[in-house]
């Protein structure tokens, strides 16, 4: 079950006290001010309670504070500009709160820090630009900041304004989450900086100009010898237009792309078959033609979810569709395509979830066999 109850104030009489962790517990109540007498601290981490109330703005009195996490509780009011003092700061988690506000130009001055998760508050506003105003080849340059950041995640916040290019100047970067904000304009082109990435998201925004070019930015990301770390991609709920590079699958080691609901046009790049890895591909809801790709719909990787609904396919089901073996969601509703459903569908014992319905598909003795698809409770033709 946990501790239970308040923090004492008597916590700052621990003034040797280096190492402070609470988390999962059932705290409640606020920070205690006199936790900032304990100038030996190094790690404060209370995360997953229950505690309210704003972060104390004295904190700052613990310079040799290293990691401050605080996630996963109840806290209100903005984010300290003390906070820009702590000079051995490298951890900095003030995810799923309440905190307001914009972020404070001062935690530009967090030279060594490498993990910033603000994600899920009530943040707003823009970036600041000094947040990015380093230099990737050398960083001892006057006016660099955060040139050690490695984990950035503002998603599910209220942030607007455009993605400034100076964003791939973070070249450390491992994890960019920008997601389910109100950014605007286009992706910068020169993603491809960023040679650690695994994990990019920028879905729900408001990204995208109309222009055939749109997805430029996913050239670089292929193209960059280093970005075989890339993971996942997700670039779902934008206003995305143009056609889907025909070498996005360069970076082999993807699992999880989404491009859904956007306005891409053109083909399905056959070149998603090099995907080997790939266990999730959505690319629903946009304006996609012609035929589903056969390299694509035999790759056996894809066991979670194949989702191209809401396009404009034309042709058969191609018969590789047997291939996906433990593939749970394939959802190809609301296309165009036509001819009889290949028998090869019945391989596919993993399926959960079949919608097919809105094409122009004949009926299959597939759904009167025993032996096929024994798994699946949803089906719709």
């Amino acid at each position: 079950m946990g501790l239970v109850g308040t923090k004492s104030p008597y916590i700052g009489n621990l003034s040797f006290l280096r190492y402070l962790s609470l988390s999962d517990n059932q705290f409640n109540g606020e920070i205690p001010q006199e936790v900032s007498h304990l100038y030996r601290l190094q790690t404060f981490r209370v995360t997953s309670n229950s505690l309210t109330g704003e972060i104390p703005r004295n904190l700052s009195s613990c310079k040799n504070l290293e990691d401050f996490s605080l996630s996963r509780n109840d806290l209100v009011g903005g984010i300290p500009t003390e906070l820009g003092s702590l000079s051995e700061l490298q951890t900095l988690r003030l995810s799923r709160n309440h905190i307001g506000g914009t972020i404070p130009v001062s935690l530009s001055n967090l030279s060594v820090l490498t993990v910033f998760n603000l994600r899920s508050n009530n943040l707003y506003g823009t970036i600041p630009p000094q947040i990015f105003n380093i230099s990737s080849i050398n960083s001892t340059l006057p006016g660099t900041t955060l040139p050690n950041l490695e984990y950035l995640a503002l998603g599910y916040n209220r942030f607007s304004g455009a993605l400034p290019d100076s964003i791939s100047n973070l070249s450390r970067l491992f994890r960019l989450d920008l997601a389910y904000n109100q950014f605007t304009g286009y992706v910068p082109p020169n993603l491809g900086n960023f040679k650690n990435l695994t994990v990019l998201n920028i879905e729900g925004n408001y990204l995208g100009r109309g222009d055939v070019d749109d997805l430029s930015f996913l050239n670089s990301l292929p193209n960059c010898r280093k970005l075989s770390n890339l993971i996942s991609l997700d670039l779902s709920d934008n206003q995305l237009s143009g056609i889907i590079p025909a070498n996005i699958c360069n970076s082999t080691q993807l699992e999880r792309i989404s491009f859904s609901r956007n306005r891409l046009q053109g083909g399905i790049p056959p070149n998603f078959g090099n995907c080997n890895k790939m266990i999730v591909l959505g690319l629903a809801q946009n304006q996609l033609t012609g035929p589903i790709p056969k390299e694509l719909i035999g790759l056996s990787s894809l066991t979670d979810a194949l989702d191209l609904s809401g396009n404009q396919l034309t042709g058969e089901l191609p018969s590789e569709v047997g291939s996906l073996i433990k593939i749970m969601e394939l959802n190809l509703s609301n296309n165009r395509l036509s001819g009889i459903i290949p028998g090869t569908l019945g391989r596919c014992i993993g399926l959960e979830a079949l919608p097919l319905d809105g094409n122009l598909l004949g009926h299959s003795s597939i759904f009167q066999k025993s032996g096929g698809t024994p798994k699946v409770r949803y089906v719709r033709q």
